[in-house]
C-alpha cells in the first residue's frame, strides 16, 4: 500500500457555530481523514481538561487541512498564530464534528485524494 493513500484522503465536513453574541454560522473544514486517532482524541481531550490551548492547537494541526474562515473579507490561514486567536468553543465544536464523521456518527461526505496544502505552522 502506497502511504500516501492514507496520509493525504481528507474528508469535507460542515458543522454549526453560534459564537458568544449568540450569532451562528455554519463553517466548512477539510480533514485529513486517517489522522483523526484515539491518540488525538485523547490529546484534545486533555488539552480541553487542563485549557492548554498550546496542546488542543498541536492537536488540531494533526488533522486540519482546510476551512472557509475569513478576516476582513481574506482567508484566514490556518497557522499556530491564527489557531490560538480562535475560542476554544470553536475548537470544541469542530473536533465534535470531525470526531462525529470519524466514528461515523454522521453521514460521511465524499472523500478526496487531494486537498489544499494548508496547515497550521
Amino acid at each position: 500500500m502506497d502511504i500516501e493513500q492514507l496520509l493525504d484522503a481528507t474528508t469535507d465536513i460542515t458543522f454549526e457555530f453560534e459564537n458568544a453574541a449568540g450569532v451562528k454560522s455554519s463553517i466548512t473544514a477539510k480533514v485529513r481523514t486517517d489522522s483523526m486517532t484515539p491518540g488525538v482524541l485523547a490529546d484534545i481531550s486533555l488539552a480541553s481538561k487542563n485549557s492548554d490551548m498550546d496542546a488542543m492547537v498541536a492537536a488540531i494541526s494533526q488533522f486540519l487541512v482546510d476551512w472557509d474562515l475569513v478576516y476582513k473579507g481574506e482567508p484566514f490561514e490556518i497557522s499556530s498564530s491564527n489557531l490560538r486567536r480562535i475560542p476554544l468553543a470553536f475548537h470544541m465544536a469542530l473536533v465534535e464534528a470531525v470526531s462525529e464523521t470519524w466514528s461515523g456518527n454522521e453521514k460521511r461526505p465524499s472523500e478526496s485524494q487531494t486537498g489544499s496544502a494548508r496547515s497550521a505552522a
